[in-house]
């Protein structure tokens, strides 16, 4: 039973954090019950077309703990709790995986391989296409005047080209690992819009992240926080449990996840082209100048963009704990796509 605080501090990174602090939990126990008094209940009682960024239905959190079979009691009271399929269906049919519908966040939730969303991105075969049209449709929604500074459906902006190359290859390398697991996957995107020095208190907890905070160069910050998470296996474990990775069985986890990182290799070796993805990625996220943190297994990763000379992801030091999945995470300044 775990029992998750209301309401949630006001930080960066925040529902990452609460998804991830979950599946460590979720790990060491067979029966889960996620209990959140405070937290709203699930949103089937309420308007379809609701704007509210701590909907609990559409939370990392909640997901993760439905995927695994667990029990999610809103508000703390039993006779809230909703059945499994009943909630799949309110998240991946009736609202066909995608989520909020204002200037705030842009979810987009796929439960597994089998569900609308995910069948949705591969029809006709032409997946790069419906996974830019999906995602140029969120960034529309989530980003100040984009109608007017003609956020559509070119690459003429600036850098989006960019963003949507990261965000791609990470979603179809999530697709991957997750799908034989049946594991939650979330496309998420947040705006960040503030002043600066309000920025930099909500970051105090991450100093990386608020020395890059401390880089931009406006004083009211309107910063894009877009993320794919899945819950599968994690990008070492996954990997080591293929044909190829049992190659590497004598290599120390952190020299093998460098080499995952910054090298051509996965545990597709029939596919040419297959583990070019994180490298793809990684440079995107440097041309456009983000901020990118990867947590998965032990491994917490980061890359400060717009540093010129950052062009590997570095470990975060010290001991963190094991986190279910994998977590990948790019803030970015807006002004960059106008």
């Amino acid at each position: 039973m775990l029992r998750i605080a209301s309401p949630q501090p006001e930080v960066f990174l925040r529902e990452t954090w609460l998804a991830l602090a979950v599946a460590a939990a979720m790990d060491s126990t067979d029966a889960f019950t996620l209990l959140s008094p405070g937290i709203k209940a699930w949103p089937v009682f309420a308007d379809p077309d609701f704007d509210n960024d701590e909907t609990p239905a559409l939370s990392l959190a909640y997901l993760l703990t439905l995927q695994t079979g667990g029990t999610v009691v809103p508000d703390g009271n039993d006779a809230l709790r909703l059945p499994l399929e009943v909630v799949k269906n309110l998240v991946s049919v009736r609202r066909g995986g995608l989520a909020g519908v204002g200037g705030r966040t842009q979810r987009l939730v796929e439960f597994d391989g089998t569900e609308p969303v995910a069948a949705a991105l591969r029809e006709h075969g032409d997946y790069v296409s419906a996974f830019k049209h999906v995602v140029v449709s969120m960034m529309r929604r989530v980003e100040v005047g984009a109608i007017a500074r003609n956020i559509d459906e070119d690459l003429t902006a600036i850098g989006k080209s960019d963003l949507i190359d990261f965000l791609r290859e990470l979603h179809s390398n999530g697709y991957a690992y997750a799908r034989a697991a049946g594991a939650v996957r979330v496309l998420k995107f947040r705006k960040n819009l503030e002043a600066k020095d309000q920025a930099l208190e909500r970051a105090t907890g991450f100093p990386l992240l608020r020395d890059y905070i401390a880089g931009q160069r406006q004083d009211r910050l309107n910063l894009i926080e877009a993320s794919v998470s899945d819950f599968g296996p994690g990008i070492l474990e996954g990997f080591r449990a293929s044909e190829v990775g049992r190659g590497y069985d004598d290599w120390a986890d952190d020299r093998l996840m460098d080499k995952l990182l910054h090298e051509q290799l996965s545990s597709n070796a029939d596919d040419p082209n297959a583990g070019r993805g994180t490298v793809i990625a990684i440079g995107a996220a440097r041309r456009i100048e983000g901020f990118v943190t990867l947590r998965t297994g032990r491994h917490w990763y980061v890359l400060d963009g717009s540093r010129h000379d950052a062009e590997r992801m570095v470990p975060v030091p010290g001991e963190h704990p094991p986190v279910k999945g994998t977590h990948w995470t790019i803030i970015y300044p807006d002004a960059l796509q106008s």
